[in-house]
């Protein structure tokens, strides 16, 4: 009545390519027949039942199937190392030892005082305090830029005075000499 876990298994029955088998086989190790060790035993789904399936069977199953028990046959050889593996492991002990310590040392170096300071220098005279100052007044490139682009500038305006200077001067060179001109100046005298 109860097959498979409780009792007798249930008779063979016949088997199309579809149907799942009613009773997982043992594997006894490839082609040969032989198991392949002692007190180990595999199951697979319907690949015990080789006669009765083998003439629904298409060439895919036969090599899937083949495949199949390849690699139980690997896995049963081998022993399970995957336990070992993933198992916890032991609790690590770890032993923590604290202490504590001061120590204070204080040396005391007499070192002799720093030497007074340098009373500052007397001013000097006027030559050479005028002297030293545009030592250092030239020493520094910004003074000396500054001082160069202010006489650039001042040569520069007294350059357009001067030549302005010179054109009114010719301009009445001109009016003085030609007769025309000076009539002309003498009746409506310029504005100024």
């Amino acid at each position: 009545m109860f097959g498979g876990f409780l009792g007798n298994p249930p008779p063979p029955t016949a088997l199309s390519c579809f149907d799942a088998p009613a009773q997982a086989p043992v594997f006894t190790g490839g082609f040969s027949g032989v198991p392949a060790s002692s007190g180990d035993s595999v199951s697979l789904g319907g690949i015990g039942k080789q006669s009765q399936v083998q003439a629904f069977e298409r060439p895919e199953d036969l090599v899937r199937q083949a495949i199949q028990r390849g690699v139980l046959q690997h896995l049963v050889a081998a022993p399970p190392q995957w336990h070992s593996q993933h198992a916890a492991p032991s609790p690590l002990q770890v032993l923590i030892q604290n202490t504590t310590s001061s120590s204070t040392e204080q040396q005391t170096i007499n070192a002799s005082p720093p030497p007074p300071p340098l009373p500052p220098a007397p001013p000097l005279h006027t030559w050479e305090g005028l002297r030293h100052f545009f030592k250092e007044f030239w020493a520094s490139p910004f003074n000396r830029l500054f001082t160069l682009g202010a006489l650039g500038a001042f040569i520069y305006i007294y350059q357009g005075r001067q030549q302005h200077r010179w054109r009114m001067a010719e301009m009445q060179r001109r009016i003085d000499s030609n007769p025309f001109l000076r009539f002309w100046n003498q009746l409506l005298p310029p504005s100024r």
